[in-house]
Formats: structure tokens, sequence, C-alpha cells
């Protein structure tokens, strides 16, 4: 593959590592991928490059991984947010600099299952999700994508024991975030090591104590032997003025969000939400949705120009 467009990739610092009378020289991986959270404008820079300068001279984990989860805390999402490329991108990004093998996509489907979300319900948004994923895979060229259903990882023995000694830990934790350490963990073992790429919702946030992605990893940590190197991507932006941030692969309220759909009209929806919200909260959408369409761009070669005319037309790419 050759290199992404408009990505600067520096070359690794080595370190020589003795063996015998001879020596070996290991590439830093970590020296690529700090240049490539710099530059690249939908990652949390600061949070990024502490977790992955932590791993200076680790082997280089073979997999970025990313989990999709499929509900908040009280419903199941209705949409999958255009939001979502916001995580998909960076991924493919440090992918390559790396030169890990792919990216694993894990659709959190028995996670939303421990929620109490009805089975047929919970199994409908799975499904869609994965269509729009392959979607991306095909028509956006996303070539090392691959698919993982955590109900399948889940009826899996090696899970099932991860997940009783983590719950003696985790003490009274919520299932749904036990069942992600499991993940986390037995994927990290699994496929060569894995970089995590999250999101976080920013130093800044009134919400940031709730939750996020960051939270979860200090928690995972505490309880189990795995240190992950993780990147956090900017939130999902959100056409509400009380809450203008959120997960970027749930929507609760697909009115709120640019969505995945045939009929979602970008211009539209934006231009209606200026009757009742303020224009700081659209154009942080409106910001967030450039970000998207210039980094897709400067990757694959997606038009350029208004947001809301580089986002439709990718819609339209992806629903066709």
């Amino acid at each position: 593959m050759s290199q992404a467009r408009g990505l600067t990739v520096p070359r690794s610092r080595t370190d020589t590592v003795p063996h015998g009378n001879a020596s070996l020289t290991r590439f830093d991986w970590t020296v690529p991928v700090r240049e490539t959270i710099r530059q690249e404008p939908l990652i949390e820079t600061n949070v990024s490059l502490s977790s992955i300068e932590r791993f200076a001279g680790a082997s280089s984990p073979e997999t970025i991984f990313m989990g999709l989860g499929l509900c908040s805390a009280t419903s199941l999402s209705r949409a999958l947010p255009v939001d979502v490329l916001g995580m998909l991108v960076p991924a493919e990004r440090m992918r390559h600099t790396m030169g890990a093998k792919r990216i694993l996509v894990l659709i959190a489907d028995e996670h939303a299952l421990s929620n109490r979300f009805p089975v047929a319900s919970v199994e409908a948004r799975a499904r869609e999700t994965e269509s729009w994923l392959l979607a991306m895979k095909e028509r956006l060229h996303f070539e090392h994508l691959e698919i993982l259903r955590a109900s399948d990882l889940h009826r899996e023995r090696a899970h099932r024991a991860l997940l009783k000694d983590i719950r003696v830990r985790a003490g009274d934790a919520h299932p749904y975030i036990v069942r992600q350490a499991g993940d986390v963990m037995l994927l990290n073992e699994r496929w060569g090591g894995i970089v995590k790429v999250g999101w976080t919702l920013g130093p800044k946030s009134r919400h940031h104590a709730k939750a996020d992605e960051q939270v979860f990893d200090r928690l995972a940590e505490s309880w189990t032997s795995a240190r992950i190197p993780s990147v956090y991507c900017k939130p999902g932006r959100v056409l509400d003025d009380r809450k203008n941030k959120a997960p970027p692969y749930v929507a609760i309220e697909p009115s709120k969000r640019i969505c995945m759909g045939e009929n979602e009209n970008v211009f539209q929806k934006i231009e209606a939400a200026r009757h009742h919200v303020s224009e700081p909260t659209v154009r942080a959408v409106r910001n967030h949705l450039k970000a998207i369409a210039k980094s897709l761009a400067d990757l694959r070669g997606t038009p350029r120009g208004k947001p809301e005319e580089c986002i439709q037309a990718i819609i339209r790419k992806l629903a066709a």
C-alpha cells in the first residue's frame, strides 16, 4: 500500500538490543505513531501521547482494536452516527504507520444484552452496524478491517475463564465494563498485541468523571495484568446545548446527530437545528464533520469542500 495521503511518517528511532555476541536492531514503533497523533485533528493529543509513550521500546502490536457499543446505560442506539469515522480514520492512519496487520472492530452486542435490552432489538442494531462497517470496508477501501461479534467471543471457554477471574477483582462493577475488560485482555493475547482506539470527552468536560474510555482503561488496568497502549479520539458531536458530546458510535436521538442512513439529509438537519440550538453548538458539529471529511480526504482522496456536502457524499456512497 502506498503512503497515506497528507501523512508524514518519520523514521523510527532504533535501539540496539544485546543478543549473545551480536546485536539486534529493534524499531521503536511509538515514534511514528506519536507523530501521527500530533498530526491527526480527530485525536485528543496529550492524553494519547501519554499512553503511547509508556510503550517506547516494546514490541510493535499487530492489531489496532476498536470496540463499538450499541447502547447507553438506559437506551439502545437507534442509528450509527457518522462520527464513527472519527475513530476509524485515525485507526487506519495508525495501522498504516505501524505496519499493523489489521483493524479489529468488536461489536458489543453481548454487552448490550447485559443491560437487559431485548435480544431481537440488540440483534437488529448489531446487524445494521455490521452492514455499515462492511460498506466502509468495501467502498472506502478499509481492506484491513475485520469485524468480530462479542457474542461469538464470549461463548469461548477462554473468555469465560477470564471473566470469572476479573469479576473477583472488579467487585460490584457493572457487568458491561467487566466484559469489556475481558475482551481487551483476551484480544491482546490472541492478536499479537493491540493498540486500543477509543474516545474521550476531553480534559475539560464536566461529564468526564462519569463515562468515557479513559475511565474504563484505568479500571481495566487495575483488574487485569494487561497493559494496553491506547489512543483517544474526539467525542461525537450532538446538536444539543445541554449535552453536546457523546460516544461516536451511539445515537439515542438520531434527530440530534448526523447518522448513516439512506434518507439522511445533512444540510437540512443542521439548518433545522439552528432554530433551537445555539450557534456554538452548531459550529462544533460542523467543525467535527469538517475534520472527519478532511482526514478521510487525506487518507482516501474523497471529495473536499463544505463539510455538509462532503459528509453527504460519503453517506450516499456508503448507502448505495
